[in-house]
């Protein structure tokens, strides 16, 4: 939103807005290629699969930079049969057609299911969302958990002392 969509909608601000916009990153990609950092001290013994959500994909460029910062954090990767198709949640799409986005929810956690990973791990929280609600709905035990990149690597983190 803020590096697509800012500069239109605060024309007023179109400079400030524009500045904002170019200094604006997702996680994923602010650490592995703004920063050039892929190891940030997690670590995490468990399999994970990948949802790369639709946004992220497609209007950021993102996927790797995920996928890297598991593999070093120690997370067994397997992915998962299309981590790139849509999860059915797309904002209003999930209430205008509920019917296709609960079939492509389950779908997702089909997949999600036949790589026996721990978590579905994406940088979209409301990918997340909408999967931990149909997994919920299905039962805890017919899918891995969706989890979201940030919580997960934190969850690996030495505990600060003092």
């Amino acid at each position: 939103m803020v590096c697509h969509h800012y500069p239109a909608l605060l024309a007023e601000r179109r400079p400030a807005a524009e500045t904002l916009a170019a200094r604006t990153f997702e996680l994923t990609q602010y650490l592995v290629d703004v920063l050039g950092v892929d190891d940030i001290g997690s670590h995490l013994d468990t399999t994970v699969t990948v949802h790369d959500a639709c946004h992220g994909l497609r209007n950021l460029g993102l996927g790797v930079g995920m996928r890297r910062l598991l593999q070093r954090a120690g997370a067994t990767l397997v992915e998962m049969t299309e981590p790139d198709t849509c999860c059915g949640f797309g904002g209003v799409f999930s209430f205008m057609y509920p019917e296709v986005s609960t079939r492509l929810a389950d779908a997702k956690l089909g997949y999600a299911a036949a790589t026996s990973a721990r978590y579905v791990v994406s940088t979209d929280l409301a990918c997340l969302m909408h999967l931990d609600g149909r997994r919920r709905r299905l039962g805890p035990a017919t899918a891995p958990q969706p989890i979201h990149i940030a919580d997960l690597l934190a969850s690996g983190l030495p505990a600060a002392s003092g």
